[in-house]
């Protein structure tokens, strides 16, 4: 497949929510299959109340969603992903029903208009997104589908569930006001691939699909494609960009785990008690008040030290990072290297009580063990180089929460659904 038809494959995943506004209550997809057997169309995978979901339908979702999130196309990620995309397809499903039992159903010239505008966006004249699908080997009944799903969904949220949102003037200020304080804070920059667990028995089902999705990101899949098939989070139409978030807005098991990455790195998978968070940090700026350093880190195995016994002497009198951690090399290369910015809040107390006092250039006093010595030295002190946050505007802000509180809604309508429809799956 070219560059070309790869980028065009992942702006469709993107645009099929944007197509119909950026709320982002339109439904996240998941992965499929390439080159399995041909399926049989009468071969039923699920039941939904009284429609059906055939293994060829999934088939075909498993190889649009390989193509649209670039995951190696084997045996391997199609068994890995296929219960958790039936998953989203059986989603799909409540929500047209939900939808059309409120009389929102979408005409064929809606979707196609939906789809008209996803190839306007992408500089294709009518009709060039079907002939490229089909050229990909990708169905273009199942985006079809997905546009379908989306855009009822989506209608009965504006029509049916928007009508429970009300946000107050003092709710707005609340709002503002906590943004205005962030300047004091650290604030991160992140995406997120959110996996709620709703059953407590399917934790571990979860765990593995979040594993599977890092596996993907690890092997070169996008974070932003992934985001957009399988996180189930408000952001997920926005490829999972949550833009910027500050100290004390999250839960603490995801402030303490972002707090040790460096930008550009991914989070293990996090668990809350609303599910499992993979997340990408992609900047940081830095609280006015809170202690942040750049650190380096040298191991001296004690064989090494006993062997040579003016090396401590020499090390400690290093003046830069670079000649600090090229000494330190020398004794043990693993355990020396840069550790990039960590808050002094974030680090385990041994370290922490180590770096209290140290300024920057300075080499702090051991970690000491049995085995080992741990030098820590401050390249760069970062305390109070944060830069402001741009406070949005009270539209902004209730636009912002009404999205949030539609979004809830939605969530929970869909969890009602899954718990009084008659769901079965056939393997």
């Amino acid at each position: 497949m070219t560059t070309m038809n790869k980028k065009l494959l992942a702006f469709i995943c993107f645009a099929l929510c944007l197509s119909f506004g950026t709320d982002a209550l339109c439904a996240p997809k998941k992965s499929t299959a390439a080159k399995a057997p041909e399926p049989s169309p009468v071969n039923i995978v699920a039941t939904v109340g009284p429609d059906v979901i055939s293994d060829y339908d999934l088939t075909a979702r498993i190889h649009f969603v390989m193509k649209s999130s670039s995951i190696p196309d084997t045996e391997e990620n199609r068994a890995d992903f296929r219960n958790q995309i039936l998953d989203m397809m059986i989603d799909e499903l409540l929500k047209k029903q939900e939808a059309k039992r409120s009389g929102i159903e979408n005409s064929a010239n809606e979707i196609d208009d939906a789809i008209g505008k996803i190839e306007e966006q992408n500089n294709l004249g009518r009709g060039e997104l079907k002939k490229q699908l089909q050229d990909m080997g990708v169905s273009y009944d199942t985006l079809r589908s997905q546009v379908d799903a989306d855009l009822a969904w989506l209608k009965y949220t504006r029509m049916v569930l928007w009508g429970g949102v009300n946000i107050s003037d003092a709710e707005v200020k609340e709002k503002i006001t906590e943004f205005s304080a962030a300047s004091d804070k650290t604030s991160y920059n992140i995406s997120e691939i959110f996996l709620p667990v709703a059953d407590y028995t399917k934790d571990a089902e979860v765990y593995k699909t979040a594993l599977d999705i890092l596996k993907a990101l690890e092997e070169g899949s996008d974070f932003p494609s992934l985001a957009r098939q399988f996180s189930e989070s408000a952001s997920a139409t926005e490829g999972g960009d949550m833009g910027w978030v500050t100290e004390g807005s999250l839960d603490k098991s995801l402030e303490d785990s972002i707090a040790l990455l460096s930008a550009g790195q991914i989070s293990l998978p996090i668990k809350t008690s609303a599910g499992y968070h993979i997340i990408l940090l992609k900047d940081k700026k830095l609280s006015s008040t809170a202690k942040q350093f750049e650190l380096a880190k040298v191991t001296v195995p004690a064989a090494y030290k006993e062997k040579n016994p003016d090396f401590i002497t020499e090390l400690t009198a290093q003046k830069t990072c670079s000649a600090f951690i090229a000494l330190g090399k020398k004794a043990n290369d693993e355990g020396s290297g840069m550790l990039g910015t960590s808050l002094l809040s974030a680090l385990p107390d041994s370290i922490k009580a180590l770096l209290e006092n140290v300024g920057e250039g300075a080499i702090s006093a051991p970690l000491s063990s049995e085995e080992k010595d741990i030098f820590f030295m401050v390249c760069k002190d970062l305390t109070g180089k944060a830069g402001n946050l741009a406070i949005p505007s009270e539209d902004k802000v209730k636009q912002m929460l009404e999205a949030q509180k539609a979004e809830m809604l939605a969530r929970r309508k869909l969890r009602e659904l899954r718990r009084s429809t008659i769901i079965e799956k056939r393997f």
